[in-house]
């Protein structure tokens, strides 16, 4: 028969393990990383709590963790008085579920808690929602950053500096952990994170012109830029500007392929391309039109029978020096025969 003293220390253990087999089972069915877990597991360990002098000269409680996990779209800040993150965290506190935003000069993050004003760390973790699609970071940081997504370190500045960085990602829809790690030399102390979509990335419904801008006059690599030029006609002129300079396209020796699908009903459609300089055109991959050549502007039609429903109309073009126009449109000209059905039928 066990003592009483032995039950207790069981049900000790079996409290104390609680929180583990809790977290374990809620991280499963969320996708949760391990990271997440632990840093949730340690926001319901005890830390450091302080009896501060206040003004009138009574004691104050500070409480240095929050008494339940941060929830995981909010920033959990675990800060550490030392600049690798080592050994447990002197404060553990919810900072958020915005950008982050902080600017403490020469002051610390939380005296109360003991958190150092100089030679102290910070990491901060959270789950955030994204659409598909390319997205742009920003840090800027006094001193040291490393940056990591989905556990991918993604971006690493781990150096004594006062400046700003950017990261451009491809995030897939769904939920992702993003974490940033921070680190104070000396003097002031400030370090700030957002995310936006990428300026020049945009996502463009399959039924609109998706526009994509090569940075050379023979679409090859990346493009620089793709955005949604509608649903109407192609009508473009450029002049001698840039169709998107803060994209780094040039103004001259640029190239765009525009794709788009569109519903059409049986029958004969006229397609007119005009180009300054090179164009060609295709239909459901069926090369219509190719002028791919330095040209004043000029005009180009191919008459083209299509079956009714969706089709696949793609243009290549490419400027070279002096003015860049591009312009594409179609109408139907002849309907097609409707099927007459025999007596009896």
């Amino acid at each position: 028969m066990k003592r009483k003293s032995e039950r207790v220390g069981e049900r000790e253990k079996e409290s104390s393990a609680f929180p583990l087999r809790f977290l374990c089972a809620f991280a499963a069915p969320h996708a949760i990383s391990i990271r997440v877990l632990i840093a949730s597991l340690f926001a319901l360990m005890p830390l450091p709590a302080f009896h501060a002098q206040a003004p009138s000269g009574k004691s104050k409680f500070i409480q240095c963790a929050p008494s339940s996990p941060v929830v995981i779209n909010h920033w959990q800040g675990e800060y550490f008085n030392n600049r690798d993150l080592s050994g447990l965290p002197t404060m553990v506190r919810d900072d958020g579920e915005g950008a982050l935003d902080f600017d403490w000069g020469l002051k610390s993050p939380d005296a109360g808690c003991g958190v150092r004003q100089d030679d102290f760390s910070v990491r901060w973790t959270r789950v955030a929602p994204f659409g598909d699609g390319a997205y742009r970071f920003t840090i800027a940081a006094d001193d040291g950053v490393r940056l990591y997504i989905d556990g991918k370190r993604r971006l690493d500045q781990w150096r004594d500096q006062m400046a700003s960085h950017t990261l451009d990602a491809v995030m897939t829809a769904g939920n992702h952990e993003i974490t940033l790690e921070y680190y104070e030399g000396a003097g002031s102390a400030a370090v700030k994170l957002r995310w936006e979509r990428h300026p020049c990335f945009a996502n463009v419904p399959p039924d609109h012109w998706r526009g994509e801008y090569f940075d050379n006059p023979n679409l090859t690599g990346q493009p620089k830029m793709t955005r949604d030029d509608g649903e109407n006609a192609l009508d473009f002129d450029f002049g001698l500007k840039s169709p998107g300079e803060s994209c780094q396209i040039p103004a001259d020796d640029f190239s765009a392929r525009w794709t788009r699908t569109a519903p059409m009903a049986a029958g004969t459609y006229r397609f007119t391309v005009t180009a300054d300089d090179g164009a060609r055109l295709f239909i459901d991959g069926k090369k219509q039109i190719d002028e791919w050549r330095n040209q004043a502007p000029a005009t180009f039609v191919a008459d083209v029978a299509l079956t009714a429903g969706n089709h696949r109309i793609v243009v290549e073009y490419y400027d070279h020096t002096g003015g860049a126009v591009a312009k594409v449109d179609w109408q139907l000209i002849a309907r097609a025969p409707a099927l007459r059905q025999r007596p009896g039928k």
